[in-house]
This record gives C-alpha cells, structure tokens and sequence, in this order.
C-alpha cells in the first residue's frame, strides 16, 4: 500500500469513525452560488459559508470512489484531501452520474472540519 492509498483509508477510516459517534447530519439545501460571471480569486479560496460550514472552489483530482474520498487543487495548487458520504449532494452538471469519471472538473465543495477530516457536505459540478 502506498502512503498516500494509507492517508486516503486513514481519513476514509476517520469520517466512518465520526458518524458512529452520533455526528448530527446535515439538512437542507445549500443557496446556489452566482454563476453570472467568472469566479473571483476570493471566491476561490476557504469561506466561512455558516456555522462551521467552509466553501472552496478548484478542480477534482484523484476520485477514490471506494474510500469515498477526493483531492481538490485550489487556484495555488494546493492539494486538500475531502471525504464524501452517500448523504453528500451532488449538484450540477451530470448528478446522477455522481463524482465517477469527474477527475478534471472544476467544482465548489461545501466542507465542514470533522477533526482531521474534511467532509463534503455538497459538491457543485461547474
């Protein structure tokens, strides 16, 4: 096993570990972001988006759908490792087609800080 496949089942292993805790579950649905004109290099980095709710803009690299975890490249190129659940929505372009074959897609993931863990909450397919 690689060290990256054991960081990705590592924090695959956190967020299964978090929810048999009693973790509250998110609901509702997020607002649509503006899609009138180009992302602003503020919109792309972290927001503070509602209590303890954070939103990031970038492109979808390395979709492990078995882990249930993705790397997201910021506008810095910057890699961050998120985790996604079944309860996670997918929104936008191709939804039912869920994160498969997305590698490459510019997106914006509502996250939340799950300790080590940042859990997708919802993904929007630009």
């Amino acid at each position: 096993m690689t060290p990256r496949n054991l960081l990705l089942a590592l924090v695959a292993a956190g967020v299964l570990a978090s929810w048999g805790c009693g973790q509250d579950q998110r609901a509702g649905v997020l607002p649509a972001d503006d899609r009138a004109g180009p992302a602003s290099a503020s919109a792309e980095r972290p927001e503070i988006a509602g209590p303890h709710e954070q939103t990031i803009r970038g492109e979808l690299k390395d979709i492990d759908l078995d882990a249930q975890t993705f790397v997201l490249v910021d506008h810095d190129g910057t890699e961050r490792v998120f985790a996604f659940s079944d309860a996670t929505e997918i929104r936008g372009d191709a939804p039912a087609q869920g994160l498969a074959g997305r590698e490459g897609a510019h997106v914006t993931v509502h996250f939340r800080d799950e300790g080590p863990v940042r859990l997708a909450l919802a993904i929007e397919i630009e």
